[in-house]
């Protein structure tokens, strides 16, 4: 099991936060190696990426289902790997700081199983962290400059 949380400031009030972040289209463009999206309902969505796992690139399909929306401050999720024996869940948190300051935190939990899930795991570890950061600093300017909001 892996696990990764980050915690980050948006300059921007609580509702431009919810309304960028509650377009699950936002999350799949930064994430790293995004490839696309498509809106299978309201609640699942299906994602192509193409990370690199230290010196691989590797085709993953991911299933990401909303279980829980609670606007303007918390989503919860899990995910499922269409290409590989990986699935896992996640949560979205953002409380307001002030009227044009938004706190947030992200946290994912990923689980690999079968035969090369501790090879697959031992690729993955370092790199999630910064996968992590990444997607937290892209979301926040993202936001900031206002080209998110759906």
């Amino acid at each position: 099991m892996l696990e990764t949380s980050e915690n980050f400031e948006v300059n921007a009030p609580v509702e431009a936060v919810w309304s960028y972040a509650s377009n699950m289209r936002n999350w799949a463009a930064h994430m790293p190696g995004f490839d696309s999206f498509e809106q299978l309902s309201e609640t699942e969505s299906s994602w192509t990426l193409k990370p690199r796992l230290g010196p691989f690139t590797r085709t993953v399909r991911m299933r990401v289902h909303v279980v829980d929306w609670q606007p303007p401050n918390h989503i919860s999720f899990t995910l499922r790997s269409e290409t590989d024996p990986v699935e896992g869940s996640g949560r979205f948190d953002a409380r307001s700081l002030a009227p044009d300051r938004t706190g947030v935190t992200l946290y994912l939990r990923l689980d690999s199983h079968g035969p090369l899930a501790g090879m697959m795991e031992g690729l993955a570890r370092p790199v999630l962290p910064r996968m992590a950061d990444s997607f937290a600093r892209a979301m926040a300017k993202d936001i900031e400059r206002g080209s998110g909001s759906s």
